[in-house]
């Protein structure tokens, strides 16, 4: 009996010492399950919210997307366009030149041979003034020179004559003191444009068998001395051909394209900017929305540790007291078991 009420008390004793120990464990261990249910819960909690932040934005991400690839396109055409339409406008004008060259060269052919014309009529002209200043007094029938000639004469001259280019000196001067100032001036402009109507022609027949640039070279340098060469380029150009027409057309075509070009570039840079602001806005919220996340684990898990840490120093104490009560229960079994021994040999030996 006293064995039994021994054991019994040794048993209340370990299970009051091993109360205490074994409820906390209950907790902790409660705790621990809670905080692995909440990570779970968090983890689920997190990947719905970046899922709902995708979704949210994705049809606004997608509308902008491909309206961008909607105007990179138009761009692109818009561009091929301009590039064609500058390759038309540069052929246009090139054939444009080529028409005013070929123009200018007739204009400056047909000038030269109107300031020709021209001037061989002026120089008929003057051919006929200078025979009617020189020899024209028809009321007495008799040439001015002669009159001077045979009233100024001086036989102590008459050496001077023995060559024709003296007589022809004297003749001059007889002429030009018979004659008025503005005579004179006439008589050498007629001398002056005879030879340079001289010049022109042995100059263009020497020239008339060479090859096209020579003749413009040499039509240019005739041309300087006669007429300048901005009155050669005034021309009458008419800008009422196809050609001028075109042009027009093109570059009014050109402009407007680069007007809607650009148009299309500003579209590009607001609806890029609108798309760079909406994909900076889902990646902040991503980042804050994962910054929280990322901190909570770190709480809970930590949070975990402790709790797991607290749990095994309490199994751990709980085993030495359960191993504790099982040694005193041996030790009592022992001395019981000794002492029912004793007792049998005492018996025997009474």
């Amino acid at each position: 009996m006293n064995f039994e009420q021994d054991k019994s008390e040794v048993l209340r004793s370990y299970e009051v010492l091993r109360e205490e120990p074994e409820r906390q464990v209950n907790y902790l261990t409660a705790a621990i399950i809670e905080i692995e249910d909440k990570l779970i819960r968090n983890k689920q909690s997190y990947e719905e919210q970046m899922q709902k932040i995708g979704e949210l934005f994705q049809s606004d991400v997608n509308n902008l997307k491909k309206l961008l690839n909607e105007l990179c396109t138009q761009l692109e055409i818009q561009s091929l366009n301009l590039n064609q339409l500058g390759k038309w406008l540069k052929a246009t004008q090139g054939w444009i030149r080529i028409r005013k060259y070929i123009y200018q060269q007739k204009y400056i052919s047909w000038k030269m041979e109107l300031m020709q014309t021209y001037y061989h009529i002026q120089t008929v002209d003057s051919c006929k003034e200078f025979v009617r200043v020189i020899f024209g007094n028809e009321a007495a029938n008799y040439p001015i020179w002669k009159k001077s000639q045979h009233q100024s004469m001086e036989k102590t001259r008459f050496n001077l004559w023995k060559t024709e280019r003296s007589w022809l000196q004297y003749r001059r001067e007889i002429m030009e003191a018979q004659l008025s100032i503005k005579s004179k001036d006439e008589i050498n402009r007629i001398e002056n444009e005879l030879r340079s109507r001289e010049a022109i022609k042995r100059t263009s027949s020497h020239h008339s068998n060479k090859i096209k640039d020579k003749k413009d070279r040499f039509l240019d340098e005739t041309t300087s001395r006669i007429v300048p060469n901005s009155e050669l380029l005034k021309y009458p150009y008419s800008y009422n051909h196809p050609l001028h027409i075109h042009e027009q057309q093109l570059i009014k075509t050109q402009n407007h394209l680069k007007v809607e070009q650009l148009s299309t570039q500003n579209k590009i840079r607001l609806k890029q900017g609108e798309l760079n602001s909406i994909l900076n806005y889902v990646k902040v919220v991503k980042c804050q929305i994962a910054s929280h996340y990322i901190i909570c684990t770190k709480v809970n898990l930590n949070e975990l540790e402790k709790r797991r840490r607290m749990l095994t120093e309490l199994l751990i104490l709980l085993d030495e007291l359960r191993k504790t009560a099982a040694a005193e229960m041996d030790n009592l079994t022992k001395e019981r078991t000794n002492s029912f021994a004793m007792r049998s040999k005492l018996e025997k030996e009474l």
